[in-house]
C-alpha cells in the first residue's frame, strides 16, 4: 500500500502575501501497478515542486479545495503502452501537486519533457530552473523577443531570481551585452556582481520612487538602455521606459510588484505611447510554452551545450523540504527571503 500527498488551496487569497493557513495537505491511498493505469498513460512519482510568482493569480481567484498545479520534476514508476516513457525515466511537466499520480502525457499543458539526457538524480532540481520554465522563459524572452545586438545594454529587474539571473548570463555570454540588474538589498547585489556577468547592480530597496530609480539607472547606463527584461513592474517599468533608447525593446515576463494587490488596486504605471512612434520602441508580452515544447528555437540543446561546457553559473537555489513546506517557499517569493530558484523537494 502506498499513499500520495496532495497540496490544495484552503481558501482564496484575493490580496496580501499567502501564508501556510491558506493551503492544506491531504493524504490518500494510491495505485502502484500498471493494471490500473489507462492505455498510453504513466504512473509518476514527483521528486520536486516549483514555486513561481505567476502562480499568485491562480490562488487569488481559485476556490477552496482546488489542487495547486505547477511545474514539477518526477520519475516514471509504471508505463502502460507508452513507448515514449520507460520505468525510471526522469521528466519535467506542469501537473497537479500530488506526489504520486497517473498522467496521460498527451493531455498535459506543456507535454512532458525528458530530463535523463541532461540531468542526474543529484541535480534533477535543475529541471525546475535552468532546464524548465524559468530557463525557457529567460532564453526565449531574450533571444526571440528582445533580439539583442552585440554590445547592447540590457536592464533586468529581479535579476537575482531564477529567470533574471539567466537572462543576464545569456546576454553576456551570447551577445557581450552590458548587463545591469536590479535586486533587493546589498547582499543580493553583491551576489550579482560576484557572478561575473553583471556589470552593475542596483539595490531597488534604496528607491521608493521611479524618479530615484531612474537616476540610479542613468548612472549605470548614461547613454540609456537598449533592452529591458521586465519581471517586476511598478517603478521598475517607469524607470526603464524613461531610459529606453531609440529602437529599444521591452519584454514583459512578469509584474511581481502587482501580484499581491487586490483586483481594484491600480498598477500605477503610465506610458506615453505617442513617444514610441518616432523612437520606434517595442513592448511585448510573451509566454514560455513554445520554447519549452520546442516549437520555436532550440532551448534544451542550446542550454545543455552551455551547461556541459561549464559556462552556466547561477545563484544557489532556495530549497525547502516536504510538500507541507511549499506555502513557505511560495511566500518567500514575495518577501525577498530567497535567492535563485525556489524548489520544494519531495524525495
Amino acid at each position: 500500500m502506498s499513499f500520495a500527498q496532495t497540496l490544495s488551496l484552503a481558501r482564496p487569497i484575493p490580496s496580501g502575501i499567502p501564508s501556510a493557513d491558506d493551503f492544506s495537505v491531504s493524504t490518500a491511498e494510491t495505485i502502484l501497478n500498471s493494471t490500473d493505469i489507462p492505455e498510453g498513460s504513466v504512473l509518476v512519482k514527483l521528486t520536486a515542486l516549483s514555486a513561481d510568482p505567476y502562480m499568485r493569480s491562480g490562488v487569488k481567484t481559485g476556490k477552496a479545495g482546488d489542487v495547486i498545479r505547477g511545474f514539477v520534476t518526477g520519475t516514471i514508476v509504471e508505463s502502460n503502452g507508452n513507448s515514449s516513457w520507460s520505468v525510471g525515466d526522469t521528466f519535467g511537466a506542469h501537473l497537479p501537486f500530488t506526489s504520486i499520480q497517473v498522467v496521460d502525457p498527451a493531455k498535459t499543458a506543456f507535454g512532458m519533457w525528458p530530463l535523463k539526457n541532461f540531468l542526474t538524480e543529484q541535480n534533477i532540481q535543475l529541471g525546475l530552473g535552468l532546464f524548465g520554465m524559468p530557463g525557457s522563459t529567460a532564453y526565449g524572452g531574450l533571444i526571440d523577443i528582445l533580439q539583442p545586438l552585440q554590445g547592447e545594454t540590457i536592464f533586468i529587474s529581479a535579476a537575482s531570481g531564477a529567470v533574471g539571473s539567466l537572462v543576464g548570463l545569456l546576454a553576456k555570454k551570447m551577445y557581450n551585452c552590458r548587463v545591469i540588474g536590479s535586486a533587493g538589498g546589498p547582499e543580493k547585489c553583491k551576489v550579482l556582481l560576484d557572478l561575473g556577468y553583471f556589470d552593475a547592480a542596483l539595490d531597488y530597496k534604496q528607491h521608493s520612487t521611479a524618479d530615484s530609480l531612474t537616476e540610479s539607472l542613468k548612472k549605470a547606463a548614461p547613454d540609456g538602455i537598449d533592452m529591458y527584461f521586465e519581471n517586476v513592474g511598478g517603478i521598475h517599468f517607469d524607470a526603464a521606459f524613461r531610459s529606453l533608447r531609440t529602437k529599444g525593446r521591452i519584454a514583459i515576463c512578469g509584474c511581481i510588484s502587482q501580484y499581491n494587490k487586490g483586483a481594484d488596486e491600480p498598477s500605477g504605471n503610465t506610458i506615453d505611447i505617442s513617444a514610441m512612434i518616432y523612437t520606434q520602441q517595442r513592448i511585448q508580452g510573451f509566454l514560455c510554452g513554445e520554447y519549452l515544447k520546442g516549437a520555436k528555437l532550440n532551448f534544451f540543446e542550446d542550454i545543455a551545450r552551455l551547461y556541459s561546457s561549464g559556462q552556466i553559473k547561477l545563484p544557489s537555489d532556495t530549497v525547502f523540504n516536504g510538500i507541507e513546506s511549499w506555502p513557505e517557499g511560495f511566500a518567500s517569493l514575495f518577501t525577498g527571503k530567497k535567492m535563485g530558484k525556489v524548489v520544494v523537494k519531495l524525495s
